[in-house]
């Protein structure tokens, strides 16, 4: 699906919180195989993203601010 469509940024979660069963969450035991395998494919395909870490108020921050970079600064 990513392949097809062109993002500006991919946000990469990373597993450094605990895990939470939920719908869309599962491998609760794989989490950094299914890490490693979506950093590789992202970086595969050249596709631009940066690894979100830390608790939620960090994550947050890190987020903000790489996609505060690629808006327009008026």
């Amino acid at each position: 699906y990513a392949l097809e469509n062109h993002y500006d940024l991919y946000l990469l979660t990373d597993i450094d919180i605990p895990w939470v069963k939920d719908d869309l969450r599962d491998r609760p035991n794989n989490r950094m195989e299914m890490f490693l395998a979506f950093k590789k494919t992202l970086i595969k395909y050249k596709k631009p993203y940066v690894i979100v870490s830390g608790n939620l108020e960090n994550r947050i921050k890190i987020a903000v601010f790489e996609i505060d970079k690629l808006l327009p600064k008026n």
